[in-house]
């Protein structure tokens, strides 16, 4: 099941997702953009982070709490969000260090278009807090008592006539606790790419854009999951999948400040 977000606390090994934004690509008024905060323990992790992310996270009382920021690509989409995040981060008198996972062809424009907005890498240091910009990889990100956290290849740009001059990177992510798992596809171009991540009894969190939803729904079925969340969707079929979910209890549409539990 799921409940709406608030400021709820997380005891032992139990992992909470907040749909932080639902959206994609194509804006949407009132949705915000990709956008997921994953939270186990003392661990609060934001996949993506779109547009609308920081007023989201606000409403919530999370922006100081996030450790890390996981980027799967760097599409608008998936990104936008991240600046009114940091200038929120200042404001709100965050002192943590705050590591952000992008590819790594995107961390020098990045600090670039940081200084351009005022946000300077030195001022960030002495002034606010350390901003850590890490290249992401496969393999293990971040790995702790409560949670490990490892990237994969994502097929998302497979399609992409210049891949071999100029290849994109695309990962989907998956996060493991001492019992659960919980996979999130990022944007992909098949299913086949995720079906190593899934195993009997875990959590999927698939966008519905690229790929057609049924087929989701069909792999997780195949797989056993206990639960899939659709995101990132086409506007014109989500009656139909919110319709789909009424009657189906293994299945979930994915709404800004819903929670789940995976």
């Amino acid at each position: 099941g799921y409940r709406q977000g608030n400021n709820l606390r997380h005891w032992g090994f139990m992992g909470y997702l907040t749909t932080i934004g639902s959206g994609g690509g194509k804006a949407r008024r009132g949705v915000g953009g990709p956008a997921h905060l994953v939270e186990i323990g003392d661990n609060h992790i934001l996949l993506d982070c779109g547009e609308g992310a920081a007023g989201q996270l606000q409403h919530l009382n999370k922006i100081v709490e996030i450790s890390h920021v996981i980027f799967s690509h760097l599409h608008p989409d998936h990104i936008s969000g991240l600046f009114c995040l940091l200038q929120n981060s200042i404001g709100d008198k965050r002192t943590a260090p705050l590591e952000i996972f992008l590819p790594e062809e995107g961390i020098q424009p990045l600090w670039q278009f940081l200084d351009a907005i005022y946000l300077y890498r030195e001022k960030l240091r002495m002034d606010w807090f350390q901003l850590i910009l890490t290249p992401i990889h496969t393999g293990v990100l971040i790995e702790n008592k409560d949670i490990s956290i490892k990237a994969w290849n994502s097929d998302h740009f497979s399609q992409d006539m210049d891949k071999k001059k100029n290849p994109r990177p695309a990962y989907g992510i998956t996060v493991d606790s001492e019992t659960n798992r919980l996979i999130y596809t990022g944007d992909v171009s098949s299913v086949s790419c995720i079906e190593d991540q899934l195993q009997r009894n875990s959590s999927l969190l698939s966008e519905g854009f690229h790929v057609q939803w049924m087929d989701i729904v069909a792999t997780a079925r195949k797989h056993n999951l206990k639960k899939t969340i659709l995101t990132h969707l086409h506007s014109s079929e989500v009656k139909e999948i919110e319709e789909f979910c009424l009657h189906n209890s293994d299945t979930f549409i994915a709404v800004d400040g819903k929670q789940f539990e995976w």
